[in-house]
């Protein structure tokens, strides 16, 4: 009933707001390089209003920190960002926090090569199928009837798979990934490595998995269904098979990539009444600002000086790579998105001797490199700050404003989608958001 409540009050908010994300997006993109590519400028929104919205923005920043209301006659106030805030409050009430204690030293071993975000996200899901009773409880087979089955969804090499054997020493793990690659460097047995190929249907994939799985084992075993990847179509896949399938016990999802996705409209029934939402799930813009970008947000720490200076170093930073690809675009677009380019002063001559290496390895005459170069030089130089650069800077506020907001009602989407088929399902803050952005996760159990 409280996610009820919360669900109409950000309909109409997200109706409010859906024309200027409208107006914005088509001036800038985000690139795979998790640099801005900014558009040629179409005019759509004033040089003077982007500085206002920023100005506005950073007030609900401020008024957030400090608790503070805003002002009745801002701009912010104006475009309702402040009851924003109101249902961020809300929303952090309704996610559930797994919070494990340290693993011990010896535990630890077994992750020392992973680098820091993978090891972390490792731990913690070891410890929630620990706590939550799907292998068992224990490290000790002996403790649970009948054996774990992990179906690994987007496995990679499958070093997750080993950890949970390691730890639950009878589980069996089926890794599934669209690189066959990974799966034969993986050092799992090939009777139980699927490669989902291009163009072929996930849920055939899964499904072709479980009948794998079933031939000559006991039926009685419980399947963990994980997708720690589940890009865009992909968490709709398995959210829809897991409420389906009878094999499937548990399922443990971490969405990301909303941009990608096919569907177009809310799984739910309680969402797809609500005026407004409709048109969020099929706004290509909205969904990408949902996505988890490397940057910090409201709900994941608290913006204190601390966290103010990392997130305005980290926008400086990215635009100032955006400066950078909008004065070579379009003539070397595809040469500057083969090197990332550099986020501080000390990596800019490095990052130019690998560009004219780059350049003299892949010219065809149709670069003019020395001007491009030139231009390049004159940008790091001066930092000048276009219209264009400030538009951009807009969008990477709202993102930071708007990002768990839009998070949210996707996934409180899957979460209502299955309970309304009877199946206990929450929202789960899995990971430290301060390691992990991608740290909510769907997680549900058939009695």
């Amino acid at each position: 009933s409280s996610l009820a409540g919360i669900s109409p009050r950000l309909s109409g908010l997200l109706d409010r707001l859906d024309r200027l994300l409208d107006q914005l997006w088509w001036s800038v993109d985000f690139a795979w390089t998790d640099a801005l590519l900014v558009r040629p400028w179409r005019g759509r929104v004033a040089a003077e209003d982007a500085d206002c919205l920023i100005e506005a923005i950073d007030a609900c920043l401020n008024a957030a920190v400090s608790g503070r209301p805003l002002p009745a006659e801002s701009i912010g106030t104006q475009l309702h960002l402040d009851e924003l805030f109101s249902c961020l409050s809300d929303i952090a009430e309704q996610t559930a926090v797994f919070n494990p204690p340290p693993p011990s030293r010896s535990a630890s071993n077994q992750y020392r090569r992973l680098r820091p975000k993978k090891r972390h996200e490792a731990e913690r899901l070891l410890a929630y199928i620990g706590e939550s009773g799907l292998a068992g409880g224990s490290g000790d087979s002996s403790s649970s009837s009948s054996s774990l089955i992990l179906l690994d969804v987007g496995a990679g090499v499958g070093r997750f798979g080993r950890l949970l054997s390691s730890q639950f020493p009878d589980t069996r793990t089926l890794l599934i990934d669209r690189d066959a690659r990974l799966l034969a460097s993986s050092d799992a047995d090939a009777t139980l490595c699927l490669e989902l190929r291009p163009g072929r249907d996930c849920r055939l994939a899964v499904e072709s998995a479980l009948d794998r799985l079933s031939a000559g084992m006991d039926n009685s075993s419980p399947v963990l269904a994980l997708g720690q990847h589940a890009c865009g179509s992909l968490s709709n896949t398995l959210v829809d098979l897991f409420a389906s399938s009878q094999r499937l016990r548990s399922l443990i999802c971490l969405p990301c990539c909303y941009h990608k996705s096919a569907h177009s409209a809310p799984v739910s029934a309680a969402l797809s009444r609500l005026p407004g939402l409709a048109r969020l799930f099929a706004s290509v813009p909205a969904r990408r600002l949902a996505c988890q970008e490397r940057l910090e947000t409201l709900l994941l720490l608290p913006l204190g000086a601390t966290g103010r200076t990392r997130l305005q170093a980290r926008i400086d930073a990215t635009l100032r790579r955006a400066a950078l690809q909008l004065a070579a675009r379009p003539d070397a677009d595809r040469l500057l998105r083969r090197i990332r380019p550099p986020a501080a002063d000390g990596d800019f001559a490095a990052y130019l001797a690998a560009l004219d290496e780059a350049a003299g390895r892949h010219d065809n005459g149709d670069v003019d490199w020395p001007t491009i170069r030139g231009r390049l030089l004159t940008v790091w130089e001066t930092e000048t700050r276009t219209g264009d650069l400030r538009l951009a800077e807009l969008v990477y506020r709202l993102q930071t404003l708007l990002r768990p907001v839009l998070e949210f009602v996707l996934l409180v989407d899957f979460q209502l989608y299955l309970r309304e088929r009877g199946v206990a399902a929450e929202l789960l803050q899995l990971f430290s958001p301060e390691l992990s952005p991608r740290c909510l996760a769907i997680v549900a159990k058939k009695s």
